[in-house]
């Protein structure tokens, strides 16, 4: 039996309509968010970790909620940016380095946002975990994009 691989540019469309399909799902969040926050906080106190949070607390638990959608509609945006490089061909390129640094940052930010809800919900500290581990490996994908476009550079010049 002969497997049958997606092409490159197959699969950097289907990436590409996934990264598009998540717009509308963050507008969505992003509607919800105050509501979906103190759900999120009433399970807290029901089950009673820490008895039940402050004003203060449950404002500052929304107000990182907006940072991390925030920096999810960058992530997504910049995403976008580095798939259409790749169905463009120009994914070894400035742009595309300047792309996966932004991204890898903004992965790095989340990481950040999700150390203050992890104070309250200690299952908060994996995501914490993947933000920084996705960060680290856009990292080094970039790195080697870096190399390989010096590589190429190199056999350019070499006659």
């Amino acid at each position: 039996m002969i497997k049958r691989h997606l092409s490159n540019r197959t699969s950097s469309i289907i990436s590409l309509t996934f990264a598009i399909a998540l717009i509308p799902a963050l507008i969505f969040l992003l509607i919800g968010l105050p509501h979906f926050v103190n759900v999120l906080l009433n399970v807290h106190e029901a089950i009673g970790d820490d008895g039940v949070l402050a004003a203060w607390e449950r404002t500052c638990m929304l107000v990182d909620a907006y940072a991390m959608l925030l920096v999810a509609f960058a992530a997504v945006a910049l995403l976008i940016v580095l798939l259409r490089s790749t169905l463009s061909e120009k994914v070894f390129s400035e742009g595309a380095l300047r792309t996966l640094n932004w991204l890898s940052l903004c992965c790095f930010v989340e990481g950040l946002l999700f150390i203050y809800i992890a104070f309250y919900f200690t299952a908060a500290l994996c995501l914490t975990l993947a933000a920084f581990f996705l960060g680290v490996s856009l990292r080094v994908v970039r790195n080697v994009i870096a190399e390989a476009m010096r590589y190429k550079e190199e056999n350019e010049l070499t006659v």
